[in-house]
């Protein structure tokens, strides 16, 4: 949060941030009880606080993070799918060019390394192929 936070004000720009979480249950949890859809419902709000805590922590007068971190189950949300299959496509892309680091268990798919080279002109300058490796003990 606050690397992204530095990172907005670099690039004057802002951003959001979505967590990947159930939002709720359509017709397949029909079965479920009502109590039941509530507690999981309260799990993950409490799962998501330490992002809004974060959030909110940071300066209200500078801060480039523009809302509390925004809680979707990507089944229901285009934007967190397209980054799913960005992501997707990176982790094949490293899977391929670093063997070291993921072993010998999954092959690369070629397809998704395609797909996510289609992205290629959207990479930030200085990226690992497209990666912003963050470590936390350096950006805290």
């Amino acid at each position: 949060m606050n690397w992204l936070d530095q990172w907005a004000e670099k690039e004057q720009t802002t951003v959001m941030i979505f967590y990947d979480g159930q939002q709720g249950y359509g017709e397949p949890h029909a079965d479920r009880s009502p109590e039941e859809i509530r507690a999981d419902w309260e799990q993950a709000l409490r799962s998501a606080a330490p992002y809004r805590n974060t959030h909110r922590a940071l300066d209200l007068g500078t801060r480039r993070v523009i809302e509390d971190v925004v809680m979707q189950d990507s089944k229901y949300n285009q934007l967190i799918q397209a980054a799913d299959l960005v992501a997707y496509g990176a982790y094949h892309l490293h899977l391929q060019n670093h063997p070291e680091v993921w072993g010998q268990k999954n092959k690369p798919v070629p397809a998704a390394i395609r797909a996510y080279y289609r992205t290629k002109n959207r990479w930030l300058p200085g990226s690992d192929n497209g990666i912003i490796w963050v470590d936390e003990r350096k950006n805290p």
